[in-house]
């Protein structure tokens, strides 16, 4: 049995705890300063709702991903869904962000929709070569190519 996990040990940790400390901390440093006369309250109110709801919309979504033989065990740590590699559409990932996001696009819609979100295991190569396609990305390429060749047959 072939598995290999394609997401980041720290999936859980970006997706739940990273949001809940931000969000926690700041608005309850936004709640002090609301306590007082502060000047700043409105700015630090404005900043706490625009960090928060960019944290929320680049974590929330994040999946733990995971191959197992011809397989991706998708999980948002609720509900775990196993895809056939040969419903995978495309795969595309974004250079500009740490860590990465790679977004994985099926043909037809699965429980969390027709595209997820994951961030990749970081490996040395993929560290020191940030401008290229992470390693991970080629992988799901080829291995729904050859799955599509399989089922093809």
């Amino acid at each position: 049995m072939h598995k290999k996990r394609l997401s980041m040990f720290g999936t859980f940790f970006f997706k739940v705890m990273f949001p809940a400390i931000w969000i926690g901390g700041f608005g309850h440093g936004t709640l002090l300063g609301w306590q007082s006369d502060a000047e700043e309250k409105y700015v630090f109110l404005v900043a706490w709702i625009i960090g928060s709801t960019i944290i929320l919309l680049a974590t929330a979504s994040l999946k733990c991903v995971k191959i197992e033989d011809a397989d991706l065990v998708i999980s948002n740590y609720i509900k775990t869904i196993r895809v056939p590699l040969s419903q995978i559409h495309s795969v595309s990932e974004n250079y500009f962000v740490s860590p990465k996001l790679v977004w994985i696009t099926f043909k037809a819609p699965t429980v969390f929709g027709d595209k997820i979100k994951f961030s990749p295991v970081i490996s040395l190569r993929d560290w020191f070569c940030a401008f290229h396609s992470h390693s991970i990305v080629k992988e799901l390429r080829e291995l729904s190519e050859i799955d599509k060749s399989h089922s093809d047959s």
